[in-house]
């Protein structure tokens, strides 16, 4: 009796939060156009069948619209532009075969959900969903497969990435410039297939020059595995960042920086793990370099013991001297919050990090986006 006055009080509180004249509309590709400038707001649209490029835009919600697109394949891209208060439910988008600049791409929007969506890619150039100059963007369980980058966000303030998957991505999982108040947790990055000239990272932050630096920005239990580096902010000369935290994240991959922060301010950086895959070239480290009033508390490096300082001509008595050499590949603001473990035999899986090849520079264009502008540059640096 209980459960049933309760649902009946939840089905009562549901009803009295949807307008009156909330009604559920059936789209296709033929009719999506009418259907949605009838829309109002609470509404659901339930779309079926397969759609080529759909543009919705100028329309705003006081309640959200919910567009059901769980029986629904994109084959090019769909593009919310200036609109405010939606919900997208599921969805196939992106091609396999063809190369598309972005599956999915908002701009100029506020309020938008894009639930369990499923972007495909070919393998070397797509994007999955870009999002710029947009508020309150969440992106939540999405699985990301075959794409270049998985999901963009630039200018973008109160996003959320939450429980999504990139999984053989050809460069980056998911990338946040410009941007600020932006959850980046649970989501993990697997089985990346990287291309000629790709420098991988699972979540990769920037700041652009001019702008504010990024800020307010959590990177919490996610998972980053394989050939990627893990979760990084690089371009300290473009601001760095302020009060980012980077909490309880997973890394075991083959590349060098698992975690890196170039001048980041007032961040926290506490209960990290990081190992590095058998037979890596370099060690899976953590490097916070530069910035100040940095918190580095309870994290776990764990030793790699694939190569020896030995084997590439050094002996115990270079060890000091070999680590002054190397400022960027274990270091801290302040060393002591974290162990290491035992002298020649924790630093000599390093050895060979400053050969990783690096462009001095690395141009990110989300195409379309009016308001952003056409590119935003950032630095990149695997190791000194």
């Amino acid at each position: 009796m209980l459960r049933t006055v309760t649902c009946l009080a939840g089905a009562l509180t549901l009803a009295a939060a949807l307008p009156a004249n909330a009604a559920t509309r059936t789209a296709t590709a033929s009719t999506w156009k009418a259907v949605f400038a009838a829309a109002k707001a609470g509404d659901t649209i339930r779309l079926s069948g397969t759609f080529g490029r759909v543009a919705l835009q100028d329309r705003s919600f006081t309640t959200a619209l919910t567009i059901d697109a769980r029986g629904a394949t994109f084959t090019d891209t769909l593009s919310l532009s200036r609109i405010d208060n939606v919900r997208v439910l599921g969805g196939t988008y992106g091609s396999t075969s063809a190369a598309m600049a972005a599956a999915v791409r908002v701009s100029g929007s506020s309020r938008i959900l894009f639930s369990a969506p499923k972007v495909n890619g070919n393998g070397t150039s797509s994007h999955g969903i870009d999002v710029g100059s947009s508020t309150g963007i969440t992106i939540d369980k999405g699985i990301f497969t075959g794409l270049r980058l998985g999901v963009g966000f630039i200018a973008v303030t109160n996003g959320k990435l939450t429980g999504n998957q990139s999984i053989r991505a050809s460069n980056d999982g998911f990338n946040v410039a410009d941007s600020h108040n932006i959850l980046v947790s649970r989501n993990s990055c697997s089985g990346t297939a990287i291309t000629p000239g790709a420098h991988p990272d699972c979540v990769q932050l920037w700041s652009i020059a001019g702008n504010a630096p990024q800020s307010d920005i959590e990177i919490s239990d996610n998972t980053a595995t394989g050939a990627t580096q893990g979760f990084t902010s690089f371009n300290g000369k473009d601001g760095g960042g302020i009060r980012f935290k980077f909490l309880r994240n997973r890394v075991d991959t083959s590349y060098p920086q698992g975690i890196a922060c170039y001048e980041c301010v007032d961040s926290q950086f506490i209960g990290n793990i990081l190992t590095t895959q058998a037979g890596a070239r370099w060690r899976t480290s953590m490097n916070i370099v530069g910035g100040r009033n940095n918190v580095i508390s309870g994290n776990s490096v764990a030793a790699y013991a694939g190569l020896t300082l030995s084997a590439v001509g050094f002996g115990a008595t270079d060890l000091l001297a070999f680590e002054a050499d190397l400022p960027d590949v274990v270091r801290f603001d302040d060393p002591g919050d974290l162990s290491f473990g035992d002298g020649a035999a924790a630093l000599a899986p390093v050895i060979g990090a400053a050969a990783v090849p690096e462009p001095a520079t690395w141009l990110l264009a989300i195409a379309g986006f009016a308001v952003v502008g056409a590119a935003a540059r950032r630095r990149r640096a695997l190791a000194a």
